[in-house]
């Protein structure tokens, strides 16, 4: 996490509110494009755009190499209000385009359901989600309606964290059957929601870091403790029966 908070950000408290006025404007007034490094990138105050949010789009194109990037955008331009999070290169754009097989409302929806832990806010097609506000969607009756893309703001803190964005964006978490096998040594989206559904049933990993999304000796413990519990092979590899009864 230190990598995370020496990004030239300000380490102070963030305003985890709405956005006070529509983050895209009247149009999709966004940069069409994810700048190269050599580019000139300052478009206000010297802001440039956050790795994570380069590694969302970047990420996208990978899983999805057809897809139209029309209404792709990171930075804003003179038309945004200096109050969205595109300003300070802390938010992103992505097209929705369900016929190459980004449907970006769905993978934003991946995002609120396994509770990315480095958004800020999402506007989907009509629609607000807010983690510090309320716990589901709202309606949004900004000027853009967001049906063309879906926007995320991320949170400051999060600039530097390019981890996967995407992981089974499509059916998503709750999909036990589509999960991989997880095993010691793994790290990621996939260990960290193990360890959410291990901590709902009742396993303390306060002293293994929580759900870190790294997968070590501790949790390796818990994990065996789980099977064993309930009949499984207790070889800390949580393959299909074991994402089973952790979903259940």
């Amino acid at each position: 996490m230190a990598d995370m908070l020496d990004d030239g950000v300000d380490q102070v408290p963030e305003d985890l509110g709405d956005p006070l006025e529509d983050p895209d404007g009247d149009d999709e007034n966004v940069v069409g494009h994810i700048p190269d490094e050599s580019e000139d990138i300052l478009e206000r105050g010297g802001a440039t755009p956050a790795p994570a949010c380069r590694a969302a789009l970047n990420q996208a194109t990978e899983r999805f190499p057809n897809r139209n990037r029309a209404s792709d955008g990171i930075m804003c331009d003179a038309a945004h209000p200096s109050s969205s999070d595109h300003c300070s290169g802390n938010a992103f754009d992505l097209t929705f385009d369900p016929g190459s097989g980004c449907d970006a409302h769905a993978m934003v929806e991946s995002l609120k359901q396994r509770r990315d832990r480095r958004v800020k806010y999402i506007i989907s097609n009509k629609r607000i989600w807010n983690p510090s506000v309320a716990p589901g969607w709202r309606p949004y009756s900004g000027k853009n309606p967001h049906t063309k893309h879906a926007h995320v703001s991320i949170l400051a803190s999060a600039r530097g964290d390019t981890s996967p964005w995407w992981v089974q964006a499509d059916p998503g978490l709750d999909d036990w059957r589509s999960h991989p096998m997880v095993r010691p040594g793994d790290r990621g989206e996939l260990v960290r929601h193990m360890q959410e559904l291990l901590i709902k049933a009742g396993h303390d990993l306060s002293q293994e870091g929580g759900a870190d999304g790294i997968y070590g000796a501790g949790l390796e413990r818990e994990l065996k403790s789980f099977q064993a519990a309930r009949g499984l092979v207790d070889d800390g590899k949580c393959g299909p029966r074991t994402w089973e009864l952790l979903h259940r």
